[in-house]
């Protein structure tokens, strides 16, 4: 284990450089559909049933989609039977050796407790995974493959600046980066946007993740004002490589 995390971390130390970074391909909008998603699906952490619930039911709509369950990798700060175990290492690990290829996409998906400036909360670690760390990994398992990243958490928003969106990358966040999200209580099955991004997912009318995108945020909305909630302000931010990127197909 301690030997696998020295060649990341050297792996990383390289992509900081930038030598011979491979140049993101102008994608034709045919080349934008039918990919083969590979997927990693992050609980952070276990504090309420809502993230586990939502990294669950995105597997199954997933695999609903055509995408197979060998390339859905599930995270879990729980014991569950058929997750790894969500701490940063493991989860940088994982994505960093996602190896997509021709024909293929990458898709992150992360669902917790967000810190303000800081990213994405991790319990066992009792640390936080940043942009800059999430970037460096999607060079080293995504490259300059289309990737979709989907962060659920609060002031999740600092996913979708400057350090994490790249031509062939599609960012979308629960809140903006200084903007709380809700649906957080010891009692809910999903958090908000969870919920939303879910359902509209889940519809079959969205065909991009663009439409998946403006589905939850619409949906969010009407949830927060609903509840007299302040707005958090969801994000999106589309790479001029991926504008159209499709959905996994329905089969």
């Amino acid at each position: 284990m301690r030997f696998l995390l020295i060649c990341l971390a050297f792996l990383l130390s390289a992509c900081d450089s930038g030598v011979g970074a491979p140049p993101v391909p102008a994608y034709q909008p045919e080349q934008l559909a039918g990919l083969r998603t590979r997927a990693v699906l992050v609980a952070a952490e276990d504090s309420i049933k809502a993230f586990d619930n939502a990294t669950a039911r995105f597997a199954t709509a997933l695999t609903a989609r055509g995408v197979a369950a060998s390339d859905i990798h599930r995270f879990s700060a729980k014991d569950l039977a058929g997750t790894e175990r969500s701490d940063i290492g493991g989860v940088m690990r994982r994505i960093g050796t996602l190896d997509a290829g021709p024909n293929q996409a990458c898709l992150i998906y992360m669902t917790g407790h967000g810190a303000k400036d800081m990213g994405i909360v991790f319990q066992h670690d009792d640390d936080y995974l940043d942009p800059k760390q999430l970037d460096r990994v999607l060079r080293l398992g995504c490259g300059v493959r289309p990737t979709v990243v989907v962060m659920s958490a609060c002031f999740s928003g600092i996913f979708s600046g400057s350090a994490v969106a790249r031509a062939n990358r599609i960012i979308i966040t629960a809140a903006r980066r200084d903007r709380p999200s809700f649906g957080c209580g010891a009692g809910d099955v999903f958090t908000f946007f969870d919920d939303c991004f879910l359902r509209s997912f889940e519809d079959r009318a969205s065909l991009t993740w663009e439409e998946v995108a403006r589905g939850a945020f619409a949906c969010v909305e009407k949830k927060e004002a609903a509840e007299d909630s302040p707005s958090s302000k969801p994000q999106i931010a589309v790479g001029a490589a991926v504008r159209g990127l499709r959905v996994p197909i329905i089969r």
